[in-house]
């Protein structure tokens, strides 16, 4: 519950009070971490914001520049066919196909404005685009966008095995296409399954490791394709996951993961990871709780992308505005936000032509994501870290004497900003905010302007930053570069 320290041996009497103040005590503050917050903020507010730790380190989490401006106010999906060597980006009604020059051309328009888009591919040159009502087919070998008509309410579809595979949202059955046609989904029994396990709805087809899984609320089944003439796909009787979802717009497969907002009849949502078998769940105690007070949790979006090594799953609730970022190397949480301290804008991601783009829940445009952009579009990106809350083991009152922060400094200054920026440069900044209350409020306490171009001594040192008997430290890294802390040390007197 919190940072406490050793009480020093042989502590002076009561009788001089002078000599109290003369005992030092080094500390170490945890300046490199990430979330770990409690339940409440008694028991720790550790939180990080925009930043993760590579190396031992405490840097900054990709940042994002606008690239490409779009017809549409509602950035809905983003996709990247390899066939096709070109992006599928869904705005409000367009669909567009974009090249590796990033120009774009409109190929057909939805139904609908805005919701959730799923899309997919087969081997016969059509992308599947489904929103929630309708499946649409876009061939690119013929340039026809075609809109099927079906017997279900289409909702999450996929590919697998030559069979576009989507879920029906009024019952507990998925359906097959004809072998690599999208625009015919016969209703015999050769082409419509069932989830069996439990009564719930089908949600969502996801293939893993030649596997089908096919979820509905509550659950999940895994399924094989053995080639049967019947049907095409047996279910595994050796196991079922016990966590479904009730957002499918939070699963997301890649780098031999699945991961997704798990919920099941008897329990509340946390986040789920699997690598083909029984799922792990990577939500800690603080983030469970958050969870189970959430107002819109069904309105949540997930992806699977990794930058510089790191493979990273991004989880958004847009009601209840937050973000949250799993770093499947450190094993650690991280918090995300845009410049004004919103979630963060990406809905969907996709890696094409060597890089990350996502469109934005904000707009219709395509922006690319880095780790070697260190903005939030043009703007300063906010970072804070907030420490666990440090006490002595008896509750006595301390004096935060000094705190070293040792960090890189003096390197070149905004060197991703573009040069039609508006934007004054100026130097990268520290402040320390301070809480006694145990992370319910926060007083500036000290702030210092980091090293100019070319000076690179490696400490940052804050003197005289107040008497305490519970503190919470939080740490902001103002700038428009890269910020790279590897520790901070420093003194307390009684």
């Amino acid at each position: 519950m919190g940072a406490v320290i050793e009480a020093p041996s042989g502590r002076p009497s009561s009788g001089n009070k002078s000599l109290q103040f003369e005992i030092g005590m080094p500390v170490k503050f945890d300046i490199v971490g990430g979330n770990s917050f409690g339940r409440y903020k008694k028991i720790s507010s550790e939180e990080t914001y925009n930043m993760i730790v590579s190396d031992g380190a405490l840097v900054n989490f990709p940042g994002y520049s606008l690239v490409k401006k779009l017809f549409g106010n509602n950035g809905r999906e983003i996709y990247t066919s390899t066939r096709y060597n070109k992006m599928i980006a869904v705005v409000s009604d367009n669909v567009f196909s974009i090249s590796t020059d990033l120009s774009f051309t409109l190929v057909g328009s939805l139904n609908t404005f805005s919701g959730d888009v799923y899309i997919s591919e087969n081997l016969g040159s059509q992308i599947a685009i489904c929103d929630g009502f309708t499946i649409y087919i876009f061939n690119y070998q013929n340039n026809t966008f075609v809109q099927v008509k079906v017997d279900f309410l289409p909702g999450y579809i996929t590919f697998q095995d030559t069979y576009f595979i989507a879920t029906d949202k009024r019952t507990n059955r998925w359906r097959l296409s004809a072998n690599n046609d999208g625009t015919l989904w016969p209703s015999d029994g050769g082409h419509i399954g069932e989830l069996q396990t439990k009564s719930t709805n089908a949600v969502a087809a996801v293939v893993l490791a030649r596997q089908l899984f096919v979820f509905g609320q509550t659950f999940a089944e895994p399924w094989y394709d053995i080639g049967y003439t019947l049907f095409p796909y047996q279910r595994t009787n050796y196991y079922t996951i016990d966590y479904g979802t009730i957002s499918p717009s939070t699963i997301d497969v890649g780098f031999g993961l699945m991961v997704w907002l798990g919920s099941n009849e008897k329990t509340g949502i946390s986040i789920m990871a699997s690598t083909g078998g029984i799922p792990e769940k990577i939500s800690n105690d603080g983030l469970d709780f958050v969870f189970s007070n959430l107002k819109s949790p069904q309105d949540s979006y997930g992806f699977l992308f990794r930058e510089a090594g790191h493979v990273f799953y991004v989880l958004t609730f847009t009601k209840d505005n937050l973000t949250y970022v799993y770093d499947f190397n450190t094993k650690m949480f991280f918090t995300l936000t845009d410049k004004s301290m919103n979630h963060h804008p990406a809905r969907r991601i996709t890696f094409f032509n060597g890089s990350y783009y996502f469109v934005s829940f904000n707009d219709g445009n395509i922006y690319k994501i880095s780790s070697t952009i260190y903005t939030s579009g043009d703007h300063e990106t906010p970072r804070f870290r907030i420490l666990k809350p440090f006490r002595l083991p008896l509750g006595d009152r301390f004096v935060i004497n000094n705190i070293n922060i040792t960090m890189e400094q003096g390197i070149l200054e905004n060197e991703n900003k573009s040069s039609l920026s508006l934007l004054p440069i100026r130097r990268p900044r520290i402040d320390i905010a301070a809480s006694r209350d145990g992370g319910e409020s926060y007083k500036y306490v000290a702030s210092k302007k980091m090293n100019p171009l070319g000076k690179r001594e490696n400490i940052c040192n804050f003197w005289n930053l107040g008497s305490y008997v519970d503190c919470t430290l939080k740490f902001a890294f103002w700038g428009e570069q890269r910020f790279c802390i590897t520790g901070a040390e420093g003194n307390i007197y009684q």
